[in-house]
């Protein structure tokens, strides 16, 4: 009677092996697609908000504390876009800052940019804005699959582009802000 038992038990777990054999390949595809789907949708997350984040810096704050005013200051707009996606290298390419003068109000189109922000490593001070002028800031960020052969995702490129208008440096304690026409 003892042998049967053992028997019975040793042809149970090996019964067990062979489902979980048959089932791992299902599971770890579940488990590594949700894994770079999240990627992928963090990598679009980051490089929505860098853009945002970036041209809220650039209209926002007026002047900066060199005295510089915020919408000529490069460097620092990509420093605010690469620090929002921290865990993303982005470089110079990746993020283009751009100067329009905001839809037609009566079609709708949006023209050409008037100016990019070119320099780099410093204040663009050819760049300047009228009241109801635009800046918009342009991030472009790649997602590699990690596990290409396993989850059958391909290599994607998310660009998002934010803008908003400037309504010039409005100095606290002044009478009359500016007001756009």
């Amino acid at each position: 009677m003892r042998d049967k038992s053992k028997a019975f038990f040793f042809q149970f777990q090996a019964q067990a092996i062979v489902e979980f054999a048959l089932v791992l390949p299902i599971l770890l595809l579940v488990v590594f697609g949700l894994l770079e789907v999240g990627r992928a949708l963090f990598i679009y997350s980051f490089a929505n908000n860098a853009s945002r984040d970036a041209v809220r810096y650039a209209t926002a704050f007026g002047v900066n504390e060199d005295d510089n005013l915020q919408f000529q200051d490069c460097a620092a707009i990509r420093n605010v876009a690469r620090r929002t996606a921290f865990l993303q290298d982005l470089e110079d390419d990746d993020i283009v800052i751009e100067y329009d003068t905001g839809p037609d109000p009566d079609t709708g189109v949006i023209p050409a940019p008037f100016d990019i922000c070119d320099d780099v490593d410093g204040v663009d001070e050819a760049v300047v804005l009228a009241c109801g002028d635009r800046v918009v800031v342009r991030v472009t960020a790649q997602f590699n699959p990690i596990v290409p052969l396993l989850v059958p995702l391909d290599a994607q490129t998310f660009v998002s582009s934010s803008a908003r208008t400037y309504f010039g440096v409005i100095e606290l304690g002044s009478e009359t802000p500016p007001i756009c026409n």
